[in-house]
């Protein structure tokens, strides 16, 4: 028991490190999930590999998840506006959400646990669940990797 204790603390302590800190961090999007909910509500600042595996656009905002469904506790959500996909992908709103889709990218930015409400008839039902956001505000904070996901 002393030793989980012991274990947890140093995995903390490791986590707040990063919190503020620019520095490349090479982790799994599981790491990088736990260090952003360590962080709340703050967040982790850093560089993140990621591999796109879907996207969408509500319309005010394009999502590209590193899962297939966005609501998996394993999942990465990268926000920006159709502005800047549109941008990135060098094409229209529309094609620049699948334009991600199958890469690896490096983002820079704040990994930041976010509460999701769900809904009914546009109201909260009281039930939610934490998504891990990173909001791109300019392309510059985008570098393609790959073609392909990893």
């Amino acid at each position: 028991m002393k030793l989980a204790a012991v274990v947890m603390l140093a995995l903390l302590s490791g986590c707040a490190a990063m919190q503020g800190s620019a520095e490349r961090t090479q982790a799994s999007t599981m790491d990088i999930i736990a260090a952003a909910a360590a962080a709340a509500p703050e967040g982790v600042v850093g560089e993140y590999q990621l591999s796109i595996q879907a996207a969408g656009t509500d319309g005010r905002a394009v999502y590209l998840n590193t899962e297939l469904d966005y609501r998996d506790q394993r999942n990465i959500t990268i926000a920006m506006s159709p502005a800047v996909a549109a941008a990135l992908a060098g094409t229209d709103t529309a094609s620049a959400q699948q334009y991600f889709v199958g890469k690896k990218l490096l983002v820079k930015g704040l990994a930041r646990r976010m509460k999701i409400d769900f809904l009914s008839h546009g109201k909260p039902t009281g039930l939610y669940y934490y998504q891990t956001h990173i909001r791109v505000k300019n392309p510059e904070q985008i570098t393609l990797l790959s073609d392909r996901a990893a």
